[in-house]
C-alpha cells in the first residue's frame, strides 16, 4: 500500500592520477614565454601529484566501505505519510530492509541525518531476515535536509532523501486510514476544510484556518504502534478491518492520541460486531449489538443525497455510549455518533463506507467534512501548552546554572591587563633581575588562570544541575495525560552523558523551538529553525535516548512531550452561562482524584478568574468561594516556585482569547510531587516543578428570559472556500485574530458551489415570529467591488434536523431574515449554510435577533 523506493549503492571509484613525463626540448625564441609557462605548469602538476597521492591512497583503502551492497540486500524508504511531509510536525520515516543473502550478516547502525542532528538505530540484519525501522524528525518550515546512512562493517551507503517526498502546508490536514482497501476515501483527498490548527510548536492561542485534506492508507501491520507515528494526524480512520485484529499496544496508542486531540473514526457495518470484543471497545461511541438492513436512510440519506437503491445498506445498531451524542439519524437508527475523550473526539459511522452504497460515493466528502472534520467544542490540547521558549528563558535565570557570561569574561580580561604589567614590574623591581621576565610572566599567567577557574566555582559551584518545568493536562474520562517538559542541563565540567526519557510515547527535541508571534507568522523568511545539536546522537524510535558531550560551565536545553497514565480522575457538577465569549454565573462543585496535592491554584475561563489557594489531591470542592487549605506549602528554596509563579497570570491572559472558542473552565495548580521523567546519567542537583491543568466539565445554561440576543457565533465547517489574506483589500481579514473576534474580523473567498456553515446561539425570550437577521458584506471581481444585490450570488438555508430550509434573499437588500421557529436545537443553536452561486469574497455575517 505504501509508496516506497528501492535503491542500491554505487561502487566507489578512485580518481586517476595524472602521469608527468620528464625531459627537455629546445624551443623557438617566439615560444620561450610559452615554455616558461609550460615549465611552471609542470611544476604545478608535479606538486599536485604529491598532493593527490595521499588522496589516492585513502580512496584505495576506503573502496571496500563504499562498495555496492552485498547481493540480496534491498532497502525501501518512505518519508512522511505516503511521501507527504508536513512542516511544524513530527514526520515518520519508514525503512524496510531485507537480507535474502545466504551468507551475509549485517551489523552496525542506520542513521537519519536531519539538518545536522543524527537520529540513530542499531542495525542487526542476519541472513535471511526482514526488518522495518521507524525514524522521526521535527520538520521546520524549509525543505528539510534529510540523509539516510547505513553504516556496517562490510557495507556503507548514503541516501539523499531530499527529492523523494512532497511538502504539505502547515494548514493542511492528514487523515490516516487503517484499512486493507486503499482509495476508499479518495473523494475527500485535496478537499478544502476549516479546522482549528494544531500548532505543534505551541502558540498561545489556537488558530482557526482552512486547509486541504491529504488521505494516506496503511495496513494495521504497517504502522508503528507508537503515538509518535500518529502525532501529525488530524484523524485516524478504521475501515473495512476486523477490529479484533487491532493489537492492545496499538489500541493504547490510539487512546493516548485521542486524549491529546486526535480524532478517531470507526466505520462499522458488518465489521462493527467485532468492536465490542476489541481493545478499542471503550473508545467507540456505539456499543454494537447487531446489524440491520436499511433501504431508506432517513434524514441522513436526504441530507447527503445517498440512496440505498441497488441493495440495502448495512448499519450497525446498539446502545449509544454514555455521554455520546447522535449527530445524524437514518430513520430511527443512529447514523453518526460522536463522543469526547480528553481533548479529542471519537466518531462512529454506523455504516461501512467501504461497502455499497457508500463505496466510492462522492457524498462521503461532505459526510466527513460535516461530521468528522468540522469545528466542534473540542480543542486540541496542543493548543493549550505554554510555548517552551518563554519557559526556557525562566530556567536560564537559575544563578547556579548560568553559563559563563561575556561580561564576566571581559571583566576578567580587563583585570588581567590592569594587573599583569604593574604586578610584573613590582616583582622584577624587588628582585632587581630583569632577566627573570621569562619566568615571572608565565608564572603570573598560570596563577591568574588557576584563580580564574576557581572563581568560576565560587560563582556557580561545582555541581551539575538539571531543572525541569513540566506541564500536565488532565481531562475527564481520559485514561492518558498529555504532558510536555522543558529541561535545562548545566555541566560544571566537560561531560559526556546519556539522557534517557523512559516513555515510548515521548518525542525528544534537540533544542527549544523558537516563539512565533503574529508578525513572524506572516513573514515567510522569519520561519523557525532548530539549532542542530552537533555531534549528538538521538534515538527517538523507542525510548528517547540522547548521547552528547557538553562543555565546562555551559547549559543545554531539551524539550520533550508524550503521554502518561497517572490514573487521575476528575468529575464536576458545574453550570455556567455563555455571555458572548465569556462565562458568567459559574456555580457548582468538582471532585478530583490526583496522586499529588496542588498549590497556588486558581480557576479561570474567558474573563473569569478565581484564586483558590492550596488543594489536597483528593476531595470535592465548591466554586462558591475561594479555598485556602493549610495542607502545607511548596519549599521556599525551590527557585522554580518564585520563577514560575508569574506563569499563572500569563497563562490566563495569554489563553483567554484562545479559550473563547471553547469556553472552557480550567483548574490550574502547581506541584513538586511529580518526579522528573528524563534521567540524566551523571551526579547532579535537581529542580523540578510541574504545572497541572485540570479541564473541568460544565453544563452551559442558556437564559430563556429577557431580550433575545446572539450569545455565540461560530464558523463550524464548509467546503470550497479559502481564508482571505488578512492584509488584503478591506482589512477585514485576520488569519490569526482571537477566536472571540474571529467571526467579526474574517472574510472568506467562496468558490462557485462552495459554502460556509455557521452556528448562532440564541438566548432570551423568543416570539413566534422571531427572526435571525444576517447582515451581508461581500466583494466580487478583481477590483473588490462591494456587492449590492446578493440574490445572484448566494443561497442561505437553515437546518431543521431533517433538511435544509431555504430563506429568501431580497434583491438589492444586504440582509436576510431567517425564521427561528422550528430551527433551534436543544442547545438553542441554529445552523446556517451560506452557499455561493457565483464566486465572491464574503465577510462572516453578523447575527441579530428581532
Amino acid at each position: 500500500m505504501r509508496h516506497a523506493f528501492i535503491r542500491r549503492a554505487n561502487g566507489g571509484q578512485g580518481r586517476p592520477l595524472s602521469k608527468i613525463a620528464g625531459g627537455r626540448a629546445s624551443l623557438p625564441a617566439n615560444l620561450k614565454s610559452s615554455a616558461i609557462s609550460c615549465q611552471l605548469s609542470a611544476v604545478i602538476r608535479l606538486a599536485s601529484s604529491f598532493i593527490l597521492l595521499p588522496s589516492a591512497f585513502i580512496l584505495i583503502f576506503a573502496a571496500p566501505a563504499l562498495a555496492k551492497p552485498p547481493a540480496g540486500i534491498t532497502i525501501g524508504i518512505e518519508v512522511g505519510y505516503n511521501g507527504w511531509v508536513q512542516p511544524n510536525s513530527i514526520n515518520p520515516v519508514i525503512v524496510d530492509l531485507e537480507n535474502s543473502s545466504a551468507d551475509v550478516n549485517l551489523s552496525g547502525e542506520i542513521v537519519l541525518d536531519y539538518n545536522g542532528v543524527e537520529y540513530v538505530r542499531r542495525l542487526e540484519l542476519p541472513s535471511p531476515s526482514k526488518k522495518r525501522l521507524y525514524f522521526y524528525f521535527p520538520c521546520d518550515d524549509w525543505s528539510p535536509g534529510l540523509v539516510l546512512r547505513v553504516r556496517t562493517k562490510g557495507y556503507t551507503e548514503e541516501f539523499d532523501l531530499g527529492s523523494v517526498f512532497k511538502t504539505m502546508k502547515r494548514e493542511d490536514l492528514s487523515i490516516v486510514v487503517l484499512s486493507k482497501q486503499s482509495g476508499t476515501l479518495g473523494v475527500l483527498n485535496q478537499q478544502q476544510v476549516v479546522h482549528l490548527q494544531r500548532n505543534l510548536y505551541r502558540s498561545k492561542n489556537s488558530v482557526l484556518t482552512t486547509g486541504k485534506v491529504y488521505v494516506s492508507y496503511y495496513d494495521l501491520d504497517e504502522v508503528d504502534p507508537n503515538p509518535k507515528f500518529f502525532s501529525r494526524a488530524h484523524s485516524v480512520v478504521l475501515a473495512g478491518i476486523d477490529y479484533q485484529q487491532v493489537s492492545r499496544e496499538l489500541a493504547e496508542t490510539l487512546k493516548a492520541c485521542v486524549a491529546g486531540g486526535t480524532s478517531i473514526v470507526f466505520s462499522l457495518g458488518f465489521n462493527g460486531a467485532g468492536v465490542s470484543q476489541s481493545p478499542l471497545a471503550t473508545l467507540c461511541p456505539l456499543n454494537v449489538g447487531g446489524t440491520v438492513q436499511l433501504s431508506e436512510l432517513g434524514s441522513f440519506g436526504r441530507a447527503y443525497g445517498i440512496q440505498a437503491s441497488g441493495s440495502p445498506a448495512t448499519f450497525a445498531i446498539g446502545q449509544v455510549a454514555p455521554g455520546a451524542e447522535v449527530l445524524s439519524w437514518a430513520g430511527s437508527y443512529p447514523a453518526v455518533i460522536r463522543s469526547f475523550h480528553g481533548s479529542g473526539t471519537a466518531t462512529a459511522l454506523a455504516f461501512d463506507f467501504t461497502a455499497v452504497p457508500f463505496k466510492q460515493n462522492p457524498q462521503l466528502a461532505p459526510v466527513f467534512a460535516d461530521n468528522v472534520l468540522r469545528v466542534t467544542d473540542s480543542v486540541a490540547v496542543t493548543n493549550w501548552f505554554i510555548h517552551p521558549d518563554p519557559v526556557s528563558k525562566v530556567l536560564k535565570e537559575l544563578s547556579e546554572a548560568k553559563p559563563m557570561s561575556p561580561g564576566f569574561v571581559a571583566l576578567f580580561l580587563l583585570i588581567y591587563i590592569v594587573l599583569i604589567g604593574p604586578l610584573n614590574f613590582l616583582i622584577l623591581g624587588r628582585l632587581k633581575r630583569r632577566t627573570l621576565v621569562w619566568i615571572t610572566i608565565p608564572a603570573i599567567i598560570a596563577i591568574f588562570s588557576y584563580t580564574g577557574m576557581y572563581t568560576g566555582y565560587f560563582y556557580r559551584g561545582s555541581d551539575n544541575v538539571t531543572a525541569y518545568f513540566q506541564e500536565l493536562h488532565i481531562f475527564p474520562g481520559a485514561a492518558y495525560t498529555p504532558y510536555q517538559t522543558v529541561m535545562l542541563i548545566f555541566t560544571a565540567e566537560r561531560t559526556h552523558y546519556e539522557l534517557e526519557v523512559p516513555d515510548r510515547s515521548a518525542f525528544l527535541y534537540p533544542d527549544i523551538p523558537e516563539l512565533r508571534d503574529n508578525y513572524m507568522y506572516y513573514a515567510a523568511n522569519r520561519s523557525r529553525k532548530f539549532s542542530a545539536l552537533k555531534g549528538a546522537k538521538i534515538d527517538n524510535s523507542d525510548l528517547p535516548i540522547v548521547s552528547a558531550t557538553q562543555g565546562k560551565w555551559t547549559t543545554k536545553e531539551y524539550f520533550y512531550q508524550g503521554y502518561l497514565n497517572l490514573g487521575a480522575q476528575v468529575t464536576a457538577d458545574i453550570s455556567a452561562v455563555h455571555n458572548k465569549n465569556k462565562l458568567v454565573d459559574v456555580e457548582g462543585s468538582f471532585t478530583i482524584d490526583l496522586p499529588f496535592d496542588l498549590y497556588d491554584c486558581y480557576i479561570y475561563a474567558p474573563y473569569y478568574k478565581l484564586d483558590y489557594g492550596n488543594l489536597a489531591g483528593k476531595g470535592t470542592y465548591s466554586l462558591s468561594a475561594p479555598t485556602a487549605s493549610n495542607i502545607g506549602s511548596m519549599p521556599e528554596d525551590n527557585y522554580l516556585v518564585q520563577s514560575m509563579a508569574r506563569f499563572s497570570e500569563e497563562q490566563q491572559n495569554g489563553s483567554n482569547a484562545g479559550l473563547a472558542y471553547r469556553n472552557e473552565l480550567l483548574l490550574v495548580g502547581f506541584t513538586d510531587e511529580v518526579a522528573a521523567l528524563a534521567e540524566f546519567q551523571r551526579p547532579h542537583v535537581e529542580h523540578v516543578l510541574s504545572m497541572v491543568v485540570v479541564h473541568l466539565p460544565y453544563k452551559p445554561v442558556i437564559p430563556t428570559s429577557g431580550s433575545p440576543e446572539v450569545t455565540r457565533m461560530r464558523l463550524e465547517g464548509g467546503a470550497g472556500f479559502t481564508l482571505e489574506d488578512p492584509f488584503s483589500y478591506g482589512g477585514y481579514g485576520g488569519r490569526h485574530s482571537h477566536h472571540g473576534q474571529q467571526a467579526q474580523t474574517r472574510q472568506y473567498r467562496i468558490e462557485d458551489g462552495g459554502y460556509l456553515d455557521l452556528s448562532y446561539e440564541i438566548a432570551g425570550h423568543l416570539g413566534r415570529n422571531s427572526l435571525l437577521h444576517l447582515s451581508l458584506v461581500g466583494y466580487e471581481g478583481s477590483d473588490h467591488n462591494q456587492v449590492t444585490d446578493y440574490q445572484p450570488y448566494l443561497e442561505i438555508a437553515a437546518w431543521d434536523g431533517d433538511r435544509w430550509r431555504e430563506s429568501r434573499i431580497t434583491p438589492d437588500y444586504p440582509a436576510v431574515g431567517v425564521p427561528l421557529e422550528g430551527l433551534l436545537d436543544e442547545n438553542r443553536r441554529i445552523t446556517v449554510r451560506i452557499r455561493a452561486r457565483k464566486a465572491l469574497m464574503l465577510q462572516v455575517p453578523q447575527g441579530h435577533v428581532y
